[in-house]
């Protein structure tokens, strides 16, 4: 995730994306093919763990996204909402760098937003709070990151969450003689489709989408928008360039594209 480069490679690579001819052959709006497959706990994979999940792959970034369910007490600030928790592991058996650690919270925060933004994941429905201030379901997004040696890491975690979420069933939960019960055989989907997530990056005056790990580095600003089906939901910047509302537009526009290209539901 933390890539080093001289400012010699930066300039390099900013007047390729300059010229519209990336290292990989790709213009500034090509974006490179992606690889889900969606898993449930009964498949043959005994590393599936989770109700629902995605494997996912762009070039050599190769992650798997887990997405896990169980009743709790709902938290005291929002009694009346369901839980969702986001998470991040690396497969290497050391302890992620401080700046990786920034890297994931930053993940965390625009995932959870984007999972929740406008019809994305209704916490407060009935379906995922059934008896609020009691119990609701506590939906769990596990992310486990296998090799990040391509970038786009966020991009695809949204799109592999997407996929599982679409995926998912929430089994009926019901109240007798004071226990709660699970009924396993009533099982309803989630209702709506959260935004994509998507990353682009601003060079001198251009801009670019699906960065490598080293174009992301480079850009002056970074780009995340999350949108789906012509709605925006989310936008965030990042960086050390000013971004003026021209600017912002184009990008909206450019990840709005790559969105419809990528859409998974």
């Amino acid at each position: 995730m933390a890539v080093l480069l001289s400012q010699g490679e930066k300039n390099f690579l900013a007047q390729m994306i300059a010229s519209n001819i990336r290292i990989d052959g790709r213009t500034r709006t090509d974006i490179r093919p992606v690889c889900l497959e969606v898993l449930h706990a009964n498949d043959e994979a005994p590393e599936i763990l989770a109700d629902v999940s995605c494997r996912a792959s762009i070039g050599k970034t190769r992650l798997l996204v887990g997405i896990s369910l169980a009743i709790e007490t709902p938290a005291p600030h929002a009694p009346d909402q369901a839980i969702l928790r986001i998470s991040w592991m690396n497969s290497a058996a050391n302890e992620p760098t401080p700046e990786q650690t920034e890297t994931y919270e930053l993940y965390t925060d625009i995932l959870h937003a984007s999972l929740i933004a406008k019809g994305g994941l209704d916490l407060s429905s009935e379906l995922l709070a059934p008896f609020p201030g009691e119990k609701v379901w506590a939906v769990s997004v596990d992310i486990l990151v296998f090799d990040d040696a391509d970038g786009g890491v966020l991009d695809l975690s949204s799109l592999a969450a997407c996929a599982a979420l679409a995926d998912l069933t929430i089994p009926a939960v019901r109240e007798k003689d004071g226990a709660v019960i699970i009924d396993e055989e009533d099982r309803k989907p989630l209702d709506g489709a959260p935004p994509l997530v998507t990353t682009v990056g601003m060079f001198q005056q251009e801009f670019a989408a699906d960065m490598t790990g080293k174009e992301e580095a480079t850009a002056r600003t970074v780009v995340h928008i999350a949108s789906r089906g012509g709605r925006v939901g989310l936008v965030r910047t990042r960086g050390l360039g000013a971004i003026l509302p021209a600017q912002l537009t184009t990008a909206v526009e450019l990840a709005m594209g790559v969105e419809q290209r990528r859409s998974v539901a």
